[in-house]
């Protein structure tokens, strides 16, 4: 939900709203600040890296500065929630630099460059060289390295709307993280438990609700069904089956999503309410009470609504706050191949 805050590491919506930042949670997103502390102000409890103003006013100060506080000119990693109007609001400040306590990352010969890491989904996409990673602008070159997470070659053609990213950089002067590598994850923010419409054996495409997913070489596929087939693959189900699939939106293949988990259940007894289906919400298809999802229509008249922290709101202040591109979980009932009339609706976090 638009303006609140979770318990997440440098975690931004696909809204532009970032989320509250922790060390030990397993995070969809962080930002990481590198650089050479200048301009520093004990009293305002704020410092620059380069033109990037730091407000530490409620971060963890690590005791392995010199004295166990930081000063002008120490090195730093900044780990922080949200930058605005030029200032990260940070959570955490730790020394940096060779035979430091934190990654060795910054060069001692070259204390101009502000070192950033991004990670999370792409909420704006123009090109491969003019998009956002969780709401920072980040664009690339000629060098920047694309891999995926096996450390296979990967493409800029890899990359879209809603893929999940680790980009990695220096931020130029107009504040844009310009990458000189980016990581292509393969997100599981898309969900969905439905009976499939047709299964392909030699395509790899599973249809449920609709939506063609892909399965391929790196998708973990398993049989929890009655009949425990192994070894199982696309080619083993029909029409009817019940599935749960995990993966994100397939930008550069022949499905709708890239599935990374696949799972064969066995149909319940009554299917009422026992649809599922999780992403982001398609620009321009919100007219209350009905919104899409994937080419999915949701008929959310009569579901119960909630935020993200789980507590029931009304649908009125549900709709207010629904924008295009925001992670929502539905459940309920499955009355067409591309309908859903939901139970209940949820805000998610990517």
């Amino acid at each position: 939900m638009a303006g609140e805050f979770i318990e997440v590491s440098g975690l931004f919506n696909a809204n532009g709203d970032i989320q509250a930042t922790r060390i030990e949670p397993s995070p969809a997103g962080s930002i990481q600040v590198h650089g050479v502390i200048t301009n520093h102000n004990p009293g305002n409890q704020t410092f620059m890296i380069r033109s990037l103003v730091v407000d530490y006013s409620t971060a963890t100060i690590d005791n392995g500065f010199p004295g166990g506080q930081f000063d002008d000119g120490d090195l730093a990693e900044v780990k922080g929630t949200t930058i605005v109007g030029g200032t990260l609001q940070a959570t955490k400040v730790e020394p940096d630099g060779v035979g430091a306590a934190a990654d060795d990352r910054i060069d001692p010969s070259n204390f101009d460059a502000v070192e950033l890491e991004i990670e999370g989904f792409i909420t704006r996409f123009v090109s491969a060289s003019d998009f956002d990673v969780a709401g920072v602008p980040v664009t690339t070159t000629g060098s920047t390295t694309f891999i995926f997470d096996d450390g296979t070659t990967a493409t800029s053609a890899d990359i879209g709307l809603n893929v999940k990213v680790e980009a990695e950089g220096n931020v130029n002067a107009s504040g844009t993280l310009v990458a000189t590598k980016v990581k292509v994850r393969r997100g599981k923010a898309v969900r969905i438990v439905a009976l499939v419409d047709d299964a392909n054996g030699t395509t790899n495409i599973v249809t449920l609700l609709g939506i063609d997913v892909r399965v391929d070489a790196a998708t973990r596929i398993e049989d929890k069904s009655n009949a425990k087939l192994e070894p199982f693959g696309v080619g083993d189900m029909s029409a009817g089956d019940y599935v749960e699939v995990r993966g994100t939106e397939d930008v550069n293949g022949t499905g709708d999503v890239l599935a990374a988990r696949l799972e064969r259940d066995d149909v319940p007894g009554n299917l009422n309410g026992k649809t599922e289906l999780q992403g982001f919400v398609e620009a321009g298809s919100v007219m209350q009470p009905d919104f899409s999802i994937l080419g999915v229509t949701i008929n959310a008249s009569g579901a119960i609504f909630r935020d993200i922290g789980g507590n029931v709101i009304s649908q009125n202040a549900f709709f207010s706050q629904l924008n295009a591109g925001d992670l929502v979980k539905v459940k309920g009932t499955e009355t067409s191949m591309t309908v859903i009339v939901a139970d209940e609706v949820e805000f998610e976090t990517p």
